[in-house]
């Protein structure tokens, strides 16, 4: 009885214990303008200058391809980083995939994973690149609400990062921004 106890007690603690959260280029969540900066930089990346909001952009190369960024902050600590990979055309799908599993091996298995097509389109069917630049495709994976990876219709992959302030800090933006004075 001791031993069911105590196995039963440690599942429930492991269940308690946080996986790991999602980040780019190893940034720390909460990280200032000053931490951001050295960790981009020491990954290869430029940072640009701060924009009224607080947040910078950055670029540098991933995955063979040159990537622009957006770290975005929030009381001075970076709530949310997007990435844009910029691929040939013919290159995002195989691109969305080798992040996908790159992605999976170090998080695990998406949460969440779409690939479809909307008539007339099909995968194989030589056009996908058409297919998602008109809206008539999907590919987007989710591990959770912290990290999403899709193509964006401008036939780039897209890496969203976000931490558990971001949400708060967007309706903020978003209130300011409907703000009459």
């Amino acid at each position: 009885m001791k031993r069911l106890f105590l196995l039963t007690f440690l599942i429930c603690l492991s269940s308690l214990v946080k996986a790991e959260q999602p980040t780019f280029a190893d940034i720390r969540w909460g990280a200032s303008h000053d931490e951001v900066r050295k960790q981009l930089i020491s990954k290869g990346f430029s940072p640009g200058a701060l924009d009224k909001d607080g947040d910078f952009k950055f670029e540098g190369s991933l995955v063979g391809h040159k990537a622009q960024g957006l770290a975005l902050f929030g009381d001075r600590k970076v709530a949310k980083v997007i990435v844009r990979i910029i691929t040939p055309d013919h290159k995002a799908i195989e691109t969305y995939r080798s992040m996908k599993e790159v992605l999976t091996k170090k998080y695990g298995k998406p949460s969440s994973d779409y690939e479809f097509f909307k008539k007339p389109y099909y995968d194989g069917d030589g056009f996908e690149a058409q297919a998602i630049k008109l809206g008539k495709a999907t590919f987007s994976s989710f591990w959770g609400s912290a990290l999403n990876l899709e193509i964006h219709e401008s036939l780039t992959v897209q890496l969203n990062y976000e931490s558990d302030v971001w949400e708060k800090e967007y309706e903020k933006r978003k209130a300011r921004s409907n703000s009459v004075f």
